[in-house]
């Protein structure tokens, strides 16, 4: 019986290491930065555009402001409405990702959303969430 044992902990093991929701959230990111160079390429137009997104959407968002924000890409985002962001990051980040948009900045969040407190249960989630206006 002890020998059964040892792969079913590895298994149990590898889904954590593995297991969608960070695959996910490591897609999540790799799209952010498809966006970003797109967005700087201008493959959508000349005009400043609004992102809005919602759970993973908004991780997506926010990795395209980071790289926006990296490159030093000012005045292709007007506005940016993110809601349920699965993402826990510092207060500077938070500052470099509000320097490339000129509108408004919004975060929407819930204190008692359950499944951001189920899906980021290794990580602590960051007090900061910030409603931005110019």
């Amino acid at each position: 019986m002890a020998a059964l044992q040892l792969p079913v902990v590895l298994t149990k093991l590898a889904y954590l290491i593995d297991n969608p929701w960070s695959v996910s959230m490591t897609r999540a990111d790799m799209a952010g930065l498809i966006m970003a160079d797109s967005l700087i390429d201008r493959n959508l137009g000349a005009r400043p555009i609004t992102l809005v997104g919602f759970s993973l959407g908004s991780r997506v968002i926010f990795s395209c402001l980071r790289e926006l924000a990296r490159k030093g890409a000012v005045g292709l985002v007007q506005n940016v409405y993110m809601f349920g962001s699965p993402v826990v990051i510092s207060k500077d980040d938070w500052i470099k990702a509000r320097s490339v948009v000129s509108g408004r900045f919004v975060n929407g969040y819930a204190t008692n959303d359950w499944i951001l407190g189920m899906r980021l249960p290794f990580v602590r989630i960051s007090l900061i969430h910030l409603l931005i206006t110019p």
